[in-house]
């Protein structure tokens, strides 16, 4: 399998090195360039923040326990645990950069314990931080972190959507699995995902033939036993398991033994398409990794969120709207005859009558 070359890229980042190798190391390329974009970020932000609530970088803090400490030691430390906390939360992780959502929640999450932790330490050591300061550095902050997370997602979306920066796939399961994640990774390919073979348990693995599906074909390297040679062929980094009824636990945890060393990452697909992430939680059970697909409801947290969106969204657009709905009522009551509002009756659920206002 032929992979881009350095020269064949218009931007360094793309390595000439097959497989897992390569992967790896353009990884970890674009990962240093998250490390610049969210440091350079974060000490605007709060350089920033300093320059506009005091206008200097030479302001003492109002404190009774601790004297003679300046912002510019405060914004110092703030960039630092800023950066750490980023690191701790494994917002730059290889396993969530790139696409989903998991990337902005992690951001989201550092971001706010950072300033909750900050905001418990100024209690407790008496020091009196300026509000606007803080108030200036998060939003900002994070608002930055968030555009430049996009930004270079658009960028690595346009390098893969040329054949470029792709996660090359093994898959080993049937041959309906195989075409279906195909058929799933081409609705997405700013994924980066492509299936370059496949292994077929059984007396089906037969070496020689192909699957066609989506436009493509992939190349039968044999059955399970095959994984192995079948990846010193195709130069995959990859080795998705959907076939778990065949290879059985243990022939996963073989799989994992003679991975170890290589480099290459080992997925189980369990099948479940069409299903919002959020429904899906994994729970250990007797030693077990089940997926429990929640039911599609609000509760708990995810309700009063839910709830208050609705009624905060709805209010808003009310505010917005509520000029043009005045004149709208004093128009129907200099021209019209009757109520401002028509009401009516409407069946609803359970077949409860509902009056509606219009």
């Amino acid at each position: 399998m032929a992979l881009p070359t350095r020269e064949s890229v218009e931007d360094p980042i793309v390595l000439s090195d097959p497989g897992a190798v390569a992967r790896r190391q353009w990884v970890a390329a674009y990962v240093k360039r998250l490390v610049i974009t969210d440091t350079v970020t974060v000490l605007a932000a709060v350089l920033t923040a300093q320059w506009v609530r005091f206008g200097t970088f030479d302001v003492q803090v109002q404190s009774k326990a601790v004297r003679f400490l300046g912002y510019g030691i405060v914004t110092v430390g703030l960039v630092a645990l800023w950066l750490c906390a980023l690191a701790i939360f494994r917002t730059r992780s290889p396993r969530v950069v790139g696409s989903g959502d998991e990337e902005y929640r992690r951001i989201i999450s550092s971001t706010f314990w950072l300033f909750g932790f900050v905001a418990i330490v100024a209690l407790l050591a008496g020091l009196d931080l300026a509000r606007l300061y803080l108030a200036i550095a998060l939003p900002m902050g994070l608002t930055g972190l968030m555009l430049g997370r996009w930004l270079w997602r658009r960028r690595v979306a346009r390098w893969r959507e040329r054949g470029q920066l792709q996660t090359t796939v093994l898959v080993v399961g049937s041959q309906r699995s195989v075409e279906d994640l195909i058929e799933s990774f081409s609705r997405g390919t700013a994924h980066g995902y492509r299936v370059v073979g496949a292994c077929i348990p059984g007396p089906e693995g037969l070496r020689g033939g192909t699957i066609r599906a989506a436009g493509s074909e992939v190349p039968l390297l044999g059955s399970e036993g095959d994984v192995v040679a079948a990846l010193e062929h195709t130069g995959a980094d990859t080795v998705v398991i959907t076939a778990t009824e065949r290879v059985g636990h243990r022939g996963i945890r073989d799989l994992l033994w003679e991975l170890e060393d290589s480099g290459v990452d080992l997925v189980v697909a369990p099948g479940i398409i069409d299903i919002s992430g959020p429904r899906l939680e994994m729970r250990p059970v007797a030693g077990l990794p089940l997926i429990h697909v929640e039911k599609p409801q609000y509760h708990g947290a995810k309700s009063f969120a839910k709830t208050s969106f609705d009624v905060v969204f709805s209010l808003l657009v009310l505010l917005f709207v509520s000029p043009l709905m005045i004149a709208a009522a004093i128009a129907v009551k200099l021209t019209s005859k009757g109520p401002v509002f028509y009401k009516s009756v409407r069946i609803g659920l359970d077949g409860r009558p509902l009056r509606f206002s219009q």
